[in-house]
């Protein structure tokens, strides 16, 4: 479902059970928030039928856009991910948030 709603020059993988990494060349922090903003609508269109109700799925993502004037280690950069979706989570769920490095 997410990799439908990336570019082809993109990589998605499971980050830990129920998170997923998406990488990928963007050039601003709007353009890295549009991708982020049609992931999660993208889900939010999908639908699921059971065999007692119909299931929709959200999901909350946070982003962050690592400019070349960062030089600290890619923990820092997970981290600084990390921290912005549980900002989403915080903030209601079913929306993006990012971080700056």
């Amino acid at each position: 479902m997410i990799e439908n709603a990336v570019p082809d020059s993109f990589t998605v993988s499971r980050w830990g059970g129920e998170e997923f990494l998406v990488a990928g060349p963007v050039v601003s922090l709007e353009q890295a928030l549009n991708l982020a903003e049609m992931i999660r609508a993208q889900i939010a269109i999908e639908t699921y039928p059971s065999t007692q109700w119909e299931i929709s799925i959200t999901t909350s993502l946070g982003v962050s856009l690592i400019t070349g004037d960062c030089i600290k280690n890619f923990y820092h950069y997970f981290k600084q991910t990390d921290d912005a979706l549980y900002q989403a989570k915080a903030n209601g769920r079913n929306r993006v948030e990012h971080s700056v490095l």
